[in-house]
């Protein structure tokens, strides 16, 4: 399970990084566009991190109480 838990949690943070970096250096226009998806999809991040973050913790506790 950590393994899938690494995998999303950077890909969520790559596709945060790209859209920064698009927003960045595309058109004033579509800059509010790409903006507004990194935060979004880096609002998505943290949140998927920290819940597979504290689901991880929680299974490991359980294993040792086993």
């Amino acid at each position: 399970m950590r393994a899938y838990s690494l995998g999303l949690g950077l890909v969520l943070v790559l596709a945060t990084v790209v859209l920064v970096l698009l927003a960045a250096t595309s058109e004033p226009g579509e800059r509010g566009r790409f903006g507004g998806l990194a935060v979004i999809v880096g609002a998505l991040a943290v949140g998927a991190v920290a819940l597979l973050w504290a689901l991880e913790k929680r299974w490991r506790a359980l294993d040792r109480d086993a």
